[in-house]
């Protein structure tokens, strides 16, 4: 081998390192970016469970019945304002439908105002009183095209649970509402 092509060797292989590091560089901040508080919005462990159970809701026609799942966690809680409701009441929720106790009055978030709304709400749980804040950055709402009917004696649709449980949702479309009934899953 001349002295030429030794050199092209080497500046070759040079370049093909400092490639590989740029694109190594490049992979790794781009993780971190979405790992890290400080880069993509962390959703939440129920994330997905409530992208899937509002995609299954928008798409049910009237006379429709299905199942969806949804996983509760301690920092957040699933309810539905209808666009007639711009409040749910503490004394709303009796111990037969809602096993805590709210520490105010949960006010209907700015997004849903005069419309149906099921939104994953902000939440903290101190002792039995739970704190609910829909208007919060991490709360998730969704339009419906019909109210939510609870199926209980409750005057809104309300679920939660300190430990992340995941329960069953079987809905049914009706001309203009839902109805959701909550099950505790047995696949846990």
């Amino acid at each position: 081998m001349n002295k030429k092509a030794v050199e092209t060797t080497v500046i070759m292989t040079a370049f093909k390192i400092l490639a590989g590091a740029v694109i190594a560089i490049v992979l790794v901040s781009l993780i971190f970016k979405f790992i890290s508080p400080n880069g993509a919005k962390d959703e939440g462990k129920n994330y997905l469970y409530f992208v899937n159970l509002a995609k299954d809701l928008t798409n049910m026609k009237v006379g429709d019945v299905k199942t969806s799942s949804y996983l509760t966690t301690k920092d957040s809680v699933l309810l539905a304002f209808n666009n007639d409701i711009d409040i749910i009441k503490q004394n709303d929720l009796d111990k037969s439908c809602f096993n805590y106790f709210l520490t105010k009055d949960v006010e209907e978030p700015v997004k849903c105002r005069d419309k149906n709304c099921l939104c994953s709400c902000k939440s903290i749980l101190v002792i039995t009183k739970l704190s609910v804040d829909c208007d919060d950055e991490e709360s998730q709402c969704i339009e419906l095209n019909a109210k939510v009917n609870p199926a209980n004696t409750c005057k809104a649709f309300v679920l939660y649970d300190y430990d992340e449980k995941t329960y069953d949702l079987n809905l049914k479309k009706e001309k203009d509402s839902f109805t959701i009934i909550s099950n505790l899953s047995k696949t846990l």
